[in-house]
C-alpha cells in the first residue's frame, strides 16, 4: 500500500500527503516509486507526463488495493459489491491515451448513486482501524 496515505477515521476519508513528486499538468513526473509499479498505467510506465487523467486512474488503482484488490488489473475480492467494482475496474484499467477521459465529478456523482442504491442513505458508522 502507498504509505501517503493518511486514513481519517472519524471523517471516513483517506487523505494525500507527501507531494515530493507533485508538478503541474504537462510536465514530466520528476520522480517514481518503483515499488509501486502496478500503480502506474502501461502506458505511462515510460513516459510519466502528468495530467488528471493519470490521477484519476491511479487514484482507482488506490481504491483498489484498499478494498484488497489487484491495482494492475483492477479485479476486486468478490466481497466489493458488484456495481462499485465495475465502476473502479472501468477507471483503473483504462487507456490513459483514449480520446474518451474520465471526469472526476461525473465519477464522484457515480459513486455517490452507487452507494446510496448498496448502502442507503448517509450515516454515521464508526470506522475501527487495526493497529
Amino acid at each position: 500500500m502507498p504509505s501517503h496515505l493518511l486514513f481519517q477515521e472519524n471523517e471516513h476519508g483517506v487523505l494525500l500527503v507527501g507531494y515530493s513528486a507533485a508538478g503541474r499538468s504537462g510536465e514530466t513526473l520528476r520522480t517514481k516509486a518503483h515499488r509501486f509499479e502496478d500503480f502506474y498505467p502501461q502506458s505511462k510506465r515510460t513516459d510519466l507526463t502528468l495530467t488528471p487523467q493519470l490521477d484519476i486512474i491511479m487514484s482507482a488503482r488506490v481504491m483498489t488495493a484498499i478494498l484488497g484488490g489487484n491495482p494492475e488489473t483492477g479485479v476486486l475480492p468478490a466481497t466489493v459489491p458488484a456495481q462499485l467494482a465495475e465502476v473502479i475496474q472501468r477507471i483503473t484499467i483504462t487507456n490513459i491515451d483514449q480520446s474518451n477521459k474520465e471526469d472526476a465529478w461525473a465519477i464522484r456523482e457515480e459513486l455517490g448513486s452507487i452507494a446510496r442504491d448498496i448502502f442507503g442513505p448517509p450515516q454515521f458508522t464508526p470506522i475501527v482501524i487495526p493497529s
